[in-house]
């Protein structure tokens, strides 16, 4: 039975982000790991990584880069872009989480939303 779930809220002034850990696929014993992600970007500027994990109870060092496009990590957003996006990806993770980073971007702050936010991140799974 699939499910949605929020991973992310409103990124709202925050310039770089982690969200916390969502159950994936493998937590709930399903082995067709299929999921899909759904990033509403609202004049958004930066990159976007989806990370996984198949520690139970993970650390950093656990968590590991997913390739969303078969050739693009992360999602990469140079110019304003508003738009919803949704990306399809197999595995058997335990939990999954989104990262922004924005370090590339100078200067390092969002005070006044220049650099755009993410409103939301859906999982469905």
């Amino acid at each position: 039975m699939a499910k949605s779930i929020q991973v992310l809220a409103s990124t709202g002034t925050q310039f770089n982000v982690t969200s916390d850990k969502v159950r994936g696929d493998s937590f709930y014993g399903y082995t067709d790991g299929l999921h899909t992600m759904a990033f509403y970007l609202s004049g958004f500027i930066g990159k976007i990584y989806v990370e996984g994990t198949l520690a139970n109870t993970p650390v950093e060092a656990d968590w590991f880069t997913i390739n969303l496009d078969g050739a693009t990590i992360p999602l990469v957003y140079a110019a304003a872009t508003t738009a919803t996006v949704a990306r399809s990806f197999e595995g058997n993770f335990i939990y999954l989480r989104v990262r922004i980073d924005r370090a590339h971007i100078s200067p390092a702050n969002n005070d006044s939303m220049q650099n755009g936010q993410l409103t939301q991140v859906l999982l469905n799974h």
